[in-house]
């Protein structure tokens, strides 16, 4: 995610006045500490790893991002240009 982060913010965030930043947890405690973030929001996480979602104890406070992914008019980037999810040809 790092260099994705990295593109994001080199390309996208003066023009868009988003700032992307990686927070890194340990791997010990990852998934307590990730539960205790989101069922807390106090201090969420905008943006959770898919991987992460195997978790079932914290589909409740996870939004589906299905209907919004499905929006075209959302699915470019801040240039213009069309994105791709990366799941077919």
């Amino acid at each position: 995610m790092v260099p994705t982060v990295r593109y994001w913010n080199d390309h996208y965030a003066q023009g868009t006045g988003i700032t992307v930043r990686v927070t890194e947890l340990d791997r010990v405690g990852y998934f307590g500490k990730l539960e205790t973030q989101i069922a807390s929001r106090l201090s969420s996480p905008d943006i959770v790893h898919p991987y992460s979602l195997h978790l079932g104890r914290l589909m409740p406070y996870l939004e589906p991002l299905d209907e919004y992914l499905k929006r075209p008019e959302i699915m470019t980037s801040p240039d213009g240009e069309k994105l791709s999810l990366g799941c077919g040809p």
